[in-house]
């Protein structure tokens, strides 16, 4: 104890809830979800395009709480 200390592993910094919900867009198929939201978007598919957006918005709250 004296020489080397407690044996306890320092605690890890945390990201705030922010940066947090942002990782939860950092993915290969979210990405494709979200070019595909803003191609149905620039075709004036309104509908279609709120509903992908939708998607990855329900997945992204999920995976943050």
């Amino acid at each position: 104890m004296e020489r080397y200390g407690p044996n306890v592993l320092p605690r890890a910094g945390s990201a705030g809830p922010f940066i947090r919900l942002l990782r939860q867009l950092n993915h290969p198929l979210i990405y494709v979800l979200l070019v595909a939201g803003a191609g149905a978007l620039a075709f004036g598919e309104a509908v279609d395009a709120s509903v992908i957006f939708g998607v990855v918005l329900v997945n992204m709250l999920v995976g943050f709480v």
